[in-house]
């Protein structure tokens, strides 16, 4: 009787198994389906769904939002550089491109609290500019954002919308002020 070599990739976690990890405890089911680029989403319908995991980000595990918004994203994972964020960035890997929106100009998205549509400007037939207000869920933290859609044009991702930039063109942050425990505030303090 012969006998096959287990190696590194034969575990026995093979079809239909679940390693155990953080990104892998759920499956897809009614209530969160796997999303990704389609022919029957229209530009409206893909940034409903950037915006609708965005704000739950961390359900149905951590940085799942993000990683919907990597799926939409238009990056070629060969191409050195890529200027989703508005500067030139190696994207290639899921892991830089989670580590961006992790950052202080991009923090706002994740798990906001209120979106707010500001504009949208029709470029051409198949792009699409569409300027968010984004309230995140930290006190006084606030954002404007940018997407620009495009729908490719033939090949095999033909009429699919996809999310060419997502820049931030304006990010505050204004911590709530601290009340002193005599009734007067910080500036009095410092003698402002």
């Amino acid at each position: 009787m012969m006998t096959r070599a287990r190696g590194p990739g034969c575990s026995g976690w093979g079809r239909g198994r679940l390693r155990p990890g953080p990104r892998t405890r759920t499956r897809c089911t009614a209530d969160y389906p796997y999303v990704k680029p389609d022919f029957e989403l229209d530009c409206d319908a893909v940034m409903e769904i950037q915006l609708e995991h965005l704000q739950r980000n961390n359900v149905p595990y951590v940085d799942h939002g993000i990683e919907v918004l990597y799926r939409f994203a238009d990056i070629d994972p060969f191409e050195i550089q890529a200027t989703y964020f508005g500067k030139r960035m190696d994207l290639g890997q899921f892991e830089r491109f989670r580590r961006m929106m992790h950052t202080k100009q991009y923090r706002a998205l994740l798990n906001y609290n209120r979106a707010v549509l500001l504009s949208t400007l029709q470029l051409s037939e198949h792009r699409v500019k569409k300027r968010f207000m984004v309230e995140g869920f930290r006190t006084g933290e606030k954002g404007v954002f940018e997407w620009t859609l495009t729908q490719k044009i033939g090949g095999l991702k033909d009429g699919y919308w996809y999310i060419e930039s997502l820049i931030s063109d304006k990010i505050s942050f204004s911590p709530p002020r601290l009340e002193r425990d005599d009734g007067g505030d910080d500036n009095e303090r410092r003698g402002e």
